[in-house]
């Protein structure tokens, strides 16, 4: 979620430029993925010189139980070579690594360092995609001396930051990001064209990016497949029939090291969410009231910050499944049932008065007891800029357009007004 909204704020703050330059035939392609190596915990022990190289977990907990139910947000590569992972829990990972270090998030620094890191590369380059807070791919096809430059690059992230970053080189996408995970940690590495069918070859199908379990899964047991070499000897009319004309194509092209895929360098905003599914207890329709009011105020705040307005909501819930008892992980969600409403708005609006309104009419469709709520968001998608609507005369008529569905979803009146306030003194 911190990642996700991050890289949103990213791509907001640096106005990424036009479409990739076009290459001709006669040129080939340069493409460069580069990745800050253990991006929290390298920015969490920048100033503490005496965990370099230890086994490190960021944490929200710095407990030294082994019966710990916080998790790992995120681990060295001392910590993994131990065996502990990513969303383990801690007293998990203290059993497999009793060195194992905690440090506290920092997010602060987190965005910090991110924008650092992203103006360094706006320093050199031109076309660069974001990726996320820690990741970019970069267009070289016009640079000189492309490994020359992407040595550079780290070198000036890492004096700017104090944080390592490996960088992979290839073609396309797909081989300079197979390129990054033979790089890692605090490396470079290129694949030409003319290496890429004997590096893939020994390679999982797993490797290739954008194949996921299941497609894993369906090539190893319906088609005795777990190689990339194994997956080129198959037809592409053997692929698309079993994995239909996308997909199938794909892979056929990624296991000769073909892939197209440009950079996207204009990425128009589809959705605003917000959603919370940690530390939900509640104990009455006060304080669950409230917390839908927070959640759509907060909503309507990034809404805002994007100058957009939206016409389409979807909630997302989710109630304690009969039964279970209590989450292992403390106030973690646990086991539960999940509820998904959504409703077209009549107008495409960004005040904040009728989205808690339209939120807490969707919400009132669900029949969640407040004690078994365990989590709750919202997603508004068909967006539109407010420029756009001011141009169109629309925000001087949206209230008007907007009364047969704000009635539906309960106009505010004076017991309502006090049931907030109720709520409000109740959550404090």
């Amino acid at each position: 979620e911190f990642k996700t909204s991050l890289a949103a704020e990213l791509r907001s703050r640096y106005p990424l430029l036009g479409t990739s330059p076009s290459t001709s035939s006669t040129r080939q392609r340069v493409i460069a993925h580069i990745d800050l190596d253990c991006f929290f915990v390298s920015v969490c022990i920048r100033s503490r010189p005496e965990l370099q190289g230890k086994p490190v977990a960021v944490s929200h907990s710095n407990s030294e139980s082994r019966d710990g139910s916080s998790s790992v947000a995120a681990c060295s590569y001392e910590a993994r070579a131990c065996g502990v992972k990513n969303g383990m829990f801690l007293g998990q990972a203290r059993s497999l690594c009793p060195e194992l270090q905690c440090v506290p998030y920092q997010f602060d620094s987190f965005k910090e360092v991110s924008r650092i890191f992203y103006d360094v590369l706006l320093r050199f380059v031109k076309w660069i995609e974001v990726v996320s807070c820690d990741e970019a791919y970069m267009d070289l096809s016009d640079a000189h001396d492309a490994d020359s430059l992407v040595s550079l690059i780290r070198a000036q992230i890492y004096e700017q930051t104090g944080c390592r970053a490996s960088c992979g080189v290839g073609p396309n996408i797909l081989l300079a990001r197979l390129a990054t995970k033979r790089a890692k940690p605090n490396g470079q590495f290129r694949i030409d064209p003319e290496q890429a069918l004997a590096f893939l070859a020994p390679l999982s199908v797993g490797d290739l990016h954008t194949v996921g379990w299941s497609t894993r899964g369906r090539l190893r047991d319906e088609l005795n497949v777990r190689t990339v070499g194994e997956l080129r000897a198959l037809s592409a009319a053997q692929l698309c029939e079993l994995f239909g004309p996308k997909v199938g194509s794909t892979l056929y092209g990624f296991a000769r090291g073909i892939d197209h895929r440009r950079l996207r360098l204009k990425s128009q905003r589809k959705s605003v969410s917000v959603d919370l599914n940690y530390a939900l207890r509640f104990s009455s329709d006060a304080q669950v009231s409230s917390f839908v009011r927070d959640l759509a105020t907060e909503l309507c705040s990034r809404l805002r910050a994007l100058s957009m307005a939206a016409s389409h909501l979807t909630l997302k819930a989710m109630m304690r499944r009969p039964g279970q008892g209590e989450s292992r992980k403390h106030l973690g969600h646990g086991v539960v049932n999940k509820y998904h409403r959504s409703r077209q708005l009549a107008f495409p609006h960004h005040r904040e008065d009728d989205l808690v309104r339209v939120c807490r009419s969707l919400y009132s469709e669900l029949p969640i007891p407040p004690s078994e709520l365990r989590g709750l968001g919202f997603t508004l998608t068909k967006l539109i800029p407010l420029e756009d609507l001011k141009r169109q005369g629309h925000t001087k008529r949206s209230r008007n357009a907007l009364l047969p569905q704000l009635f539906a979803a309960r106009t505010r009146t004076a017991s309502e007004a006090e049931a907030d306030a109720e709520a409000d003194a109740e959550a404090e």
